[in-house]
């Protein structure tokens, strides 16, 4: 292998290593009861073929004909534009309906669309991703969407609905009006009580602008 980098380390690099996305030619189905084919089998099949679960709904001329594990090489090409943690974007040509690899684990929340239209994402070889490529030159997309968030966008929607309504039928500002009317009786604190001049009197004075009785009864000093 060719030396690519000599420092505190060296790097060497493998010209047999397996590209990161590339075209088979046909799918293979593999039964519940088969083993998965070695590293060097799946290798010598490269751009041939594809394994993928017994399960998966194929189309008649997307699997490899029948008896054989393989189909003729694929001419075509494949190269990613975009990669991010939850996006990549591949720019494909083939000149054959062919299938589609990417070389990044499969895990449930991922979607694949091809020019735009969601289609079916596979399974590959039991740990990659893999859909079906027409004929001619496509882009395809693969995004990540978490399970959970649709359910947390629903929720979130149904709570600012309902805040809305609330809002648009005046609810609130009948509790906010309730609540100043008991802060004038003294029941809520946080409220500011308003009396008027007479309240105030009364309030001071129990008797309001009247002398007492027992005052009323008593002889006047003539000083």
């Amino acid at each position: 292998m060719p030396l690519v980098y000599e420092g505190a380390v060296r790097v060497y690099e493998n010209a047999d290593a397996w590209p990161r996305v590339w075209l088979a030619a046909c799918a293979r189905l593999l039964d519940a009861h088969e083993h998965m084919p070695d590293v060097r089998e799946l290798a010598a099949l490269r751009s041939r073929t594809v394994v993928l679960g017994a399960d998966a709904a194929l189309p008649d001329d997307a699997r490899c004909p029948a008896g054989e594990t393989s189909g003729p090489p694929v001419s075509g090409s494949a190269e990613i534009v975009t990669y991010t943690n939850t996006r990549v974007v591949v720019r494909a040509q083939a000149s054959q309906p062919a299938v589609l690899v990417l070389m990044d684990s499969f895990y449930p929340g991922w979607h694949v669309s091809v020019d735009g239209r969601e289609v079916p994402l596979y399974q590959a070889d039991r740990a990659f991703r893999a859909t079906l490529l027409p004929v001619g030159e496509h882009t395809v997309e693969f995004r990540y969407v978490p399970r959970y968030l649709f359910p947390g966008a629903l929720v979130s929607g149904l709570g600012s609905l309902a805040m809305l309504v609330l809002v648009v039928s005046g609810r609130p500002h009948d509790g906010i009006r309730a609540s100043r009317r008991l802060g004038e009786k003294g029941g809520l604190a946080g409220f500011r009580r308003t009396d008027t001049r007479e309240q105030a009197s009364e309030r001071t004075n129990p008797y309001g602008g009247l002398r007492r009785p027992e005052l009323e009864s008593q002889p006047r000093s003539s000083g």
